[in-house]
């Protein structure tokens, strides 16, 4: 999932509900996230550093890229930090990588379709 359409509830509801699961970026200003998971600068975390948040359900990785790119994720498949041993990113931002191409189509789609129009009247619109 793109970070428009994850949350922790609704990744909670598709595993309850419809047995369903999840791996997600989040974005950053979710309440569910406490505010140390997602900043930046917090206690100086190193590039290359990852941190964990673990519920019934629900794992949530935070992975610093570089100095100025934090990447938050969720996932309801996954239930442990493992990390992977070529790159040192979590499981779940490799597996995020590897299943992202709807998203990414996706987003394609939205980028090219224009439903703007440079006329308020709508027969000049039309013709």
């Amino acid at each position: 999932m793109d970070n428009w359409f994850t949350s922790v509830p609704l990744a909670e509801k598709l595993l309850k509900q419809h047995k369903i699961t999840v791996i997600g970026t989040i974005r950053k200003d979710k309440k569910e996230l406490p505010a140390d998971f997602v900043n930046l600068k917090f206690q100086d975390r190193k590039v290359n550093s990852s941190l964990s948040l673990f519920s019934e359900n629900v794992t949530a990785a935070s992975y610093k890229a570089t100095e100025k790119k934090l990447a938050t994720l969720i996932s309801t498949l996954h239930d442990d930090e493992a990390i992977h041993p070529g790159s040192g990113k979590p499981e779940i931002i490799m597996n995020y990588n590897e299943t992202k191409g709807g998203v990414d189509v996706l987003d394609r789609l939205c980028q090219d379709t224009n439903t703007g129009r440079k006329t308020k009247r709508w027969p000049m619109a039309f013709f």
